[in-house]
Order: C-alpha cells, then sequence, then structure tokens
C-alpha cells in the first residue's frame, strides 16, 4: 500500500501532461522568437550615439591655444589623417568662411569652440594624406598666441599682440574686413561686421580704424603659405 500511495502521488494524468507540454513549447517558441527578432531603431539609438553627436578630446585645460604651428594639440603641418586620428568626431563638409570660395574641410568640434582643416583647392575630395591649407577657427574657448581670448575687439588684440593693419574690403565676393599683425604673419583675425562704413576698401593701422572699435572679432585663422597683404606696410613702419 505504500508503495501505491508514492505512485499515486507522482501520477499526472494525460490531459495535465498535455496542458504542461503545450505550455513549455510556447515559452520556448517565444524565447527563440525573440532571438531572432531585428533590434528596433529606437532600441539601438538608446546604446549607440551618432559620431555627429561626438566632440574632440578635450585640450589642455580646456582651451584650445593658437599658434602657426598649432590649433590645441593639432599640429597645423599634419596630414587630414592624422588629425582624424586624433579625433575622430571630424566631418568632411563645404567650407563657407572664404569669401567667394566653398572648398572642402574636415570640421572638428570641441566644447566651446569649432574647427575647420580646409583644403583651399579640394573640390571634388580632400586629400586625407596632405595637410590644411587654411584653419579656421571660431567660439569662446580659444586663446591666440598665450594672450588674446575670442572674442575680443582691435583696441585689446593692438594692446595684446603690438601692431597690424585692418584689411577692409567690402565688395562683393570681398575678403571683408581682416585684421593682420606686424608680429604674427600667419595668423589673421576676421571680424563680424554687418553694417555700412565710410569707404569699401583699404588698409588702416589699428591706431586709426575707420570702423568702430567695438567691433567684434569671432573667429582666427592660421594659413600654411602667408597670404599676407600687410607685409610692405608692416616694413615701412
Amino acid at each position: 500500500m505504500k508503495a501505491m500511495g508514492a505512485h499515486h502521488t507522482c501520477a499526472v494524468s494525460p490531459m495535465r501532461y498535455a496542458l504542461l507540454c503545450i505550455g513549455l513549447l510556447s515559452l520556448i517558441s517565444c524565447r527563440d522568437a525573440a532571438q531572432r527578432k531585428p533590434v528596433s531603431a529606437g532600441a539601438l539609438a538608446l546604446v549607440y550615439q551618432p559620431e555627429r553627436a561626438q566632440l574632440c578630446p578635450r585640450p589642455s585645460g580646456g582651451v584650445l591655444r593658437v599658434s602657426a604651428d598649432s590649433v590645441g594639440y593639432f599640429a597645423t603641418a599634419s596630414s587630414i589623417s592624422q588629425l582624424d586620428n586624433q579625433c575622430a568626431a571630424g566631418v568632411e563638409e563645404r567650407f563657407t568662411g572664404l569669401s567667394g570660395l566653398q572648398p572642402l574641410a574636415h570640421r572638428y568640434p570641441f566644447a566651446g569652440a569649432m574647427v575647420f582643416a580646409v583644403q583651399a583647392e579640394a573640390d571634388d575630395s580632400m586629400i586625407l594624406s596632405r595637410s590644411a591649407d587654411i584653419w579656421s577657427l571660431e567660439g569662446d574657448s580659444i586663446l591666440v598666441a598665450g594672450r588674446v581670448s575670442l572674442p575680443t575687439n582691435p583696441r585689446h588684440l593692438r594692446t595684446a599682440l603690438g601692431r597690424g593693419y585692418l584689411l577692409l574690403d567690402l565688395t562683393d565676393d570681398g575678403e571683408g574686413v581682416l585684421i593682420e599683425l606686424c608680429g604674427l604673419p600667419r595668423i589673421v583675425f576676421r571680424l563680424s561686421w554687418d553694417e555700412p562704413a565710410s569707404v569699401t576698401g583699404g588698409f588702416y593701422s589699428l591706431d586709426s580704424l575707420p570702423i568702430h572699435d567695438t567691433a567684434l572679432i569671432r573667429s582666427v585663422e592660421v594659413v600654411a603659405i602667408s597670404r599676407w597683404h600687410s607685409a610692405r606696410h608692416c616694413a615701412r613702419s
């Protein structure tokens, strides 16, 4: 009788056994289907941040220090591919900061600054093994020659970095308003200027400007080969 009691407690009716099997098979089927189901774009977005949302690694002190030979930790003589190795967030695009031209550039985003490495003759594609012809920077985390932070104005620039000249070219497709310093021939400062001036062109000493001295300098350019307009003016002054 004891053996029969044990057999009775372990027995499962055919109907109950069938229901248990059906439930188990359903769970296995659902698990396999979930494993085969493609991950939705929304789910991917939770774990993958697009490259354009990234920033370049932070420079020392959080400030991009600019000289003729370097922009932050970028050497201005480095090839575009070397720059991309230092910052994977670089994006190729048209650069519209040069009057009358739209060459290709790699844009490198930093916290507080944007850097463009421009190949002035690149039309169809950039040559990654070559360096940039022009560097353009804008933002409020930029220090030029260790003494001037952007944005600034011509008066402060003259006081901090010495003699220089302003190039005023407000004609169609002209250069705009640039400042070149006698002591920094490969660095050019670009003014934001949207007000009418008394003249449309010419060179002027920083000591006698034809525009308001409060005009802001918001960007700076470093050129590989000087296109220096002020050389003869600096030489004779």
